[in-house]
């Protein structure tokens, strides 16, 4: 049975929140400061929900080169909000690293769904 394309794209992007914030935990932990490891981790969920969305989700080709660049300038916006957020919060507001960083990937996700 294959699920339904809005379950496989929540799924996704779950699968995604997932290794943002996994991978913001571990990074933070060998690099200085909040914004690279929250621009870095940002960078492997976009591949990784690229990769899925494309092949899983809509039965694109992934390899596509287009389709690629396209995706990346889109991530670009969600990068600013959920990176600039999380350094933000860290910053000024004197949130914990790790929660500025859900906190960065639930307003990237509020924006790009707007």
């Amino acid at each position: 049975m294959r699920l339904p394309r809005v379950l496989r794209y929540a799924l996704t992007g779950g699968l995604a929140a997932v290794v943002d914030i996994g991978g913001f935990a571990l990074l933070a932990l060998a690099l200085p400061g909040v914004l690279l490891p929250a621009m870095l981790s940002f960078l492997l969920a976009a591949a990784v929900t690229y990769r899925a969305s494309a092949g899983w989700v809509f039965g694109h080709d992934w390899r596509d080169g287009r389709r690629a660049a396209r995706f990346l300038v889109a991530a670009g916006g969600g990068l600013a909000v959920n990176a600039g957020a999380t350094a933000l919060l860290a910053a000024l507001v004197q949130t914990p690293p790790l929660a500025a960083k859900v906190a960065g990937v639930g307003l990237a996700f509020g924006v790009n769904f707007l």
